[in-house]
């Protein structure tokens, strides 16, 4: 039984870090709004079209000052 758990709390893991890509690659880019995409990614990213927004917004290019 053991096995089962630490394959089911593995198995929550690699989903919760792949949910967060947006945000992954928001951070990685060091984008300035990387907050705003977390929390679209974070509150609308449970719908494939809010994780799709949260994704393009982090790929976007970022402004230049």
């Amino acid at each position: 039984m053991p096995d089962l758990s630490i394959g089911l709390v593995l198995s929550g893991v690699v989903l919760f870090a792949s949910y967060m890509v947006p945000f992954w690659i928001a951070l990685g880019r060091g984008h300035c709004n990387a907050s705003g995409v977390f929390a679209v990614n974070l509150l609308f990213g449970w719908t494939a079209i809010g994780w799709l927004v949260a994704l393009v917004w982090a790929l976007e290019k970022p402004e230049q000052a």
